[in-house]
């Protein structure tokens, strides 16, 4: 089973942040991308996309931490994020439709 990555700093935390946010922005491109289906403006369909506010404060954030030398630590924490999303992918047990399957996508 995948574990959560253990985040010992705030440098560590703040490039988790990061790792979190720049997927939330984007899930916001595509939701915005699902306009021709679902409707300009429209919420429906699309909910599980919709939280794409916090990248300013995300960038603003980690500046912040960068320029109080974190920037290691940071690296190291969105690489264990990234690890982390990786092995809980791989543990799944889902085989997409060949209609969508992508290339290179191991099936199980």
């Amino acid at each position: 089973m995948a574990e959560p990555p253990a985040l010992r700093s705030p440098g560590e935390w703040l490039g988790a942040f990061y790792m979190r946010e720049g997927a939330t922005l984007g899930a916001a491109r595509l939701s915005a991308a699902l306009d021709p289906l679902l409707g300009a403006g429209s919420a429906r369909g699309r909910r599980f996309l919709s939280d794409a506010g916090g990248w300013r404060e995300c960038c603003a954030a980690l500046e912040e931490g960068a320029s109080r030398g974190l920037l290691p630590e940071m690296i190291d924490g969105a690489r264990a994020s990234f690890e982390a999303i990786e092995h809980w992918l791989a543990d799944q047990s889902f085989t997409p439709p060949s209609s969508i399957a992508l290339r290179g996508a191991p099936s199980k």
